[in-house]
């Protein structure tokens, strides 16, 4: 038998691990974006120079 206590346990379970999810999914997408931003500025700084950067590549 489950008792009330038991679901409203699983429940705030259940909340905590969806806003943990939605947090870490933001910070991937904000860690993406910073990603493509410092990858354009790489490209932009080999177009410049004429420089071929890998370092700059591996890193994203």
């Amino acid at each position: 038998m489950v008792r009330a206590s038991d679901n409203a346990t699983q429940e705030s379970l259940f909340v905590m691990i969806r806003t943990t999810n939605s947090k870490i999914a933001k910070n991937a997408a904000s860690i993406n974006a910073i990603g493509r931003v410092t990858q354009a500025r790489v490209s932009r700084r080999e177009g410049l120079r004429g420089i071929d950067v890998p370092a700059g590549r591996a890193l994203y």
